[in-house]
């Protein structure tokens, strides 16, 4: 263990040091201490799977846009095996308790390259307007749905 030693002359830099230290180390503990505000409507835990064409859908983005006007909509990504979990205000917390219309979007690929064969999903599944899909989130639980997208 290496002590520190700090002369009179270089004592301020020395604190200096000390204290951004014990700061960068109070920011590394802080998502830890879990500060979600109680105010914030209240999430449940929401996973599940994407179907289309009698497969699972092995990409794209999941989102909960709530009825209530208050709430924040929930997201996730859909992984390669169709499966999806949601965030709100945290990774994978889930989505607000209450109705939802779901949406479901399958991006651009970010470098380019196009799926073989290329996914097309009917349009109206990512218009919130449009959309036929609706799920219910239950609190105190974890929600799964399975979500079949229909030609």
């Amino acid at each position: 263990m290496q002590l520190i030693s700090c002369s009179l002359a270089s004592l301020p830099r020395c604190l200096s040091n000390l204290s951004t230290s014990l700061g960068l180390v109070g920011l590394c503990l802080i998502p830890a201490c879990n500060f979600r505000d109680p105010n914030l409507p209240e999430v449940a835990r929401v996973e599940g799977l994407v179907m289309f064409k009698g497969e699972p859908l092995p990409e794209g983005e999941v989102h909960f846009h709530p009825e209530d006007s208050q709430s924040n909509p929930g997201s996730g990504m859909i992984e390669k095996d169709g499966t999806f979990q949601l965030s709100t205000y945290e990774r994978h917390d889930g989505a607000t308790v209450g109705k939802h219309k779901v949406t479901i979007v399958i991006q651009p690929h970010l470098d380019g390259s196009i799926p073989d064969p290329p996914i097309q999903i009917p349009r109206k599944y990512g218009n919130l307007d449009a959309t036929p899909l609706s799920v219910e989130v239950e609190g105190g639980k974890t929600n799964e749905f399975e979500l079949t997208i229909q030609k």
